[in-house]
């Protein structure tokens, strides 16, 4: 069981899952596409070797080619018939490994590290690149996903000074934003309106707070409490059909994405000329605990201020209907000029609170 509890400063989510099935979390596991297949249950998880979950790894059954991907908990799930079975796994960014396992009535667990292994003596090594951790689990989960989707990482966020989702989501191949006083607030999925995008966190719909539109403001969510962003760009039949443009999914963090007590923070500030003092920090705990670490908690705390003075200028402009003896017709014309200077303060405060 699942529960995450998401606030914001115009935004609070409640948002309960219960898997069906106990002891594990089977999200985006292939358990339910080879469910009609006679066999055990093979339950497994790939990580580093660190011990840090893979997400988006490709496990493949040597001998039949049944394929499964991993979630973002580095878990996978197949059903075998009972006996020897060997496993390939692939994984940018890691040098790709075979695992032998023994598939047992009542079901059977496998881990998997890659990169494990010593590393052998040669006498020359040329370096060609450098795949960081953050955009191999981004590639990854693209490469091996079941539509056309974009994915955005902690640690890709927190390379960028971005307060909230929206200014993190414009990194992002094919994506723009409306900004708001000099911040990003709406996303453009494609060229396409911010309104014919739907946004969700943690699969929770989340409706627009304005009346006058279906676009989600995301200036109210910090990116310091994001785990990934996914925006899929072509929709699958499991997805709700409410989105034209695309579809962006927010996941805040989970316990069970390091297995192990962790604690992280920050705090930074900055000024500028046009407008003073900007602060931001925040703080994550999170840890595992109970038989097998069945069980985990966190919870996440970010503030951010920011003060802008920014100078405006509005123009009103009207139909005019021309004189016939001037050919007649409309043309717009310059009704009014308003010139105005903004003081602002935006305070953004958020709790993240997960009970896996």
């Amino acid at each position: 069981m699942k529960f995450h509890l998401l606030a914001g400063a115009s935004l609070a989510s409640l948002a309960a899952v219960t898997a069906a099935l106990p002891a594990h979390a089977y999200e985006g596991s292939a358990l339910a596409a080879s469910v009609a297949v006679a066999g055990e249950v093979v339950h497994g998880r790939v990580t580093n070797a660190a011990g840090d979950a893979l997400p988006g790894a490709e496990v493949v059954v040597r001998a039949t080619g049944q394929r499964a991907v991993t979630n973002t908990q580095g878990e996978f799930d197949l059903v075998l018939p009972t006996g020897t079975a060997v496993l390939d796994v692939r994984y940018i960014g890691q040098p790709s490994a075979s695992q032998t396992v023994n598939v047992v009535q009542g079901g059977t667990e496998v881990a998997i590290a890659l990169g494990a292994a010593e590393a052998a003596t040669v006498s020359d090594v040329i370096v060609t690149g450098v795949i960081t951790d953050g955009v191999a689990r981004s590639l990854n989960q693209q490469k091996n996903a079941d539509g056309t989707i974009n994915v955005l990482s902690a640690d890709a966020i927190g390379r960028y000074p971005d307060p909230n989702v929206a200014e993190s989501l414009q990194r992002v191949q094919g994506i723009a934003i409306q900004r708001d006083q000099g911040e990003g607030r709406y996303i453009n999925v494609r060229g396409a309106p911010s309104s014919f995008t739907a946004v969700s966190v943690d699969g929770v719909a989340i409706p627009a707070v304005s009346p006058t539109t279906r676009a989600v403001d995301l200036d109210t969510l910090p990116s310091d409490i994001v785990s990934t962003v996914e925006v899929s760009k072509t929709l699958r039949p499991s997805q709700d059909a409410d989105s034209i443009a695309g579809a962006v999914n927010i996941k805040t963090r989970s316990p069970f994405d390091q297995r192990r007590l962790a604690l992280s923070g920050y705090a930074g500030g900055s000024y500028n000329d046009y407008g003073g003092e900007d602060y931001r920090g925040g703080l994550t705990a999170s840890n595992v605990f109970g038989p097998n670490q069945t069980f985990g908690a966190l919870v996440s705390l970010s503030y951010s201020e920011t003060n802008r003075r920014p100078d405006n200028v509005e123009n009103g402009w009207v139909l005019i209907n021309r004189n016939p003896a001037q050919g007649g017709g409309q043309i717009w014309g310059l009704e009014n000029t308003l010139f105005k200077d903004y003081e602002t303060e935006r305070t953004r405060k958020a709790v993240t609170g997960a009970l896996e």
